[in-house]
Order: structure tokens, then C-alpha cells, then sequence
């Protein structure tokens, strides 16, 4: 019985029908026939907006809350509490200054310019859908996507008293 020997190497080289399970430079090839790995580019772009959203809203909120004269931490107003625990002050400020999202100093009631060039009236009824479905209608100027992804966890269209709560305190900001 004689066998043919390949003459023994100190290492093989691949050629161009080996297909390994791994390499040393990076993960496992895709075997021969089979679809490559789902990796699309729009969920690489989701996830990092999310993630600048999040890092975006998370920045402010060490100075948030307005004045705190006492121990409360600023609770002046009614709402203030829940628009520190949603994170509003992240990207909305109270003062009329530019944020990631618009300024809720003087919102309610005011005729807000949408994207496309519609205007709208920023009463109760806007405010609690702007805040429950936050790519319904875009503000002019600002970008879709950002407010969605940065809420989504909050499940807020499961909490009307909390949604409430904060359109009346967007309405108290004068």
C-alpha cells in the first residue's frame, strides 16, 4: 500500500481555494456559497446617532434644573423634576438659549415653523405629540431622528401623566 506524500513543510501557504474558519487578521470568512454577514451601513449610522444623541443630551444635564436656591435641586416649578428624569435639559433649554432642540422659553402658545415651511400653533394638543412622536413634525432647523432615539428607552407613550405633566410644565415657561 503506497501513499503519496506531500513533502513535509515547515508551514503551508494558503492559496486561493483554501478557505479557513478564522484568520490572523480578523474574523471568520464567510464559508463558500453562504451570504455575508449582515453589517449595513444604515444600522452602523443608527447606532452612532443614537449614541451622539444620548452623548449630546447627556452633556447638560450636570448645570440643568435652573436656579436651585434650596436642597431641592431646583424644583421650582411643577414638572421640573420629570423634564431632569426624561432629560429634556439636554437639548431644550429654559432660557431662550440654542440647544440640540428648541428652547421651550415662550414654546407654548407660539406659532412654531416646521420643516417644509408649515407653521402650526404650539398648543397642548402639538406639544403632547411633539413629545410622544417626536419625528411627526421636525422644527425647522433642527434634525429628525435625534429626539426619537434619545426617548425611545422612556416608553413615554405608555405614561400619560407623565407626558401631561411635562406639557404643562413647557407650558409654564414664559
Amino acid at each position: 500500500m503506497t501513499s503519496r506524500l506531500r513533502p513535509r513543510t515547515a508551514f503551508h501557504l494558503p492559496s486561493a481555494t483554501d478557505r479557513p474558519e478564522a484568520t490572523l487578521t480578523g474574523p471568520p470568512r464567510t464559508p463558500l456559497g453562504a451570504a455575508a454577514p449582515r453589517s449595513s451601513a444604515l444600522h452602523s449610522a443608527a447606532v452612532t446617532a443614537r449614541f451622539i444623541a444620548a452623548a449630546l443630551c447627556a452633556l447638560p444635564l450636570a448645570a440643568c434644573g435652573g436656579s436651585s436656591s434650596g436642597s431641592d435641586s431646583g424644583s421650582s416649578a411643577p414638572g421640573s423634576d420629570v423634564y431632569r428624569q426624561y432629560a429634556c435639559a439636554g437639548c431644550h433649554s429654559l432660557d431662550g438659549s440654542d440647544g440640540t432642540g428648541p428652547t421651550f422659553k415662550g414654546l407654548a402658545g407660539s406659532t412654531v415653523k416646521l420643516d417644509g415651511g408649515k407653521e402650526v400653533k404650539a398648543d397642548a394638543a402639538y406639544l403632547e405629540r411633539a413629545i410622544t412622536d417626536p419625528d411627526a413634525d421636525i422644527v425647522d432647523g433642527y434634525n429628525a431622528g435625534i429626539m426619537k432615539a434619545s426617548i425611545d428607552g422612556f416608553d413615554l407613550q405608555s405614561k400619560p401623566d407623565d407626558v401631561k405633566t411635562l406639557v404643562e410644565f413647557v407650558q409654564g415657561v414664559k
